[in-house]
């Protein structure tokens, strides 16, 4: 079992390796253009004013509409099971009701 962990995990680092070199060829692609320039100096002038404008910042993410897969935006197919109920918020199902009534 122990060895097939240890595979999967390997299969999973080279995996990861793969897609970041993948992803820094496309990055360096879009660096040298000169709209990646404009791009830079733009975010900069946007970072400066709202920093001066004490508001919050705008991140990269934000701008450029990514949001990893694991983020807080990510729609999860179990969100539908979770339950409405608050820390601290108290329900009694019926069976609990009638053991209470008995006592």
């Amino acid at each position: 079992m122990t060895s097939q962990m240890g595979n999967r995990m390997n299969t999973y680092r080279e995996t990861i390796e793969g897609l970041k070199r993948e992803l820094a060829a496309h990055v360096a692609n879009l660096r040298s253009t000169r709209e990646w320039a404009d791009f830079l100096r733009h975010y900069r002038e946007l970072c400066t004013i709202e920093e001066l404008a004490d508001a919050p910042k705008t991140s990269l993410e934000q701008l450029l509409g990514i949001t990893p897969a694991n983020g807080p935006n990510t729609f999860r197919q179990d969100a539908q099971k979770k339950s409405g109920l608050a820390l601290g918020d108290q329900v009694e199902s019926e069976p609990a009701a009638e053991i209470e009534k008995g006592s």
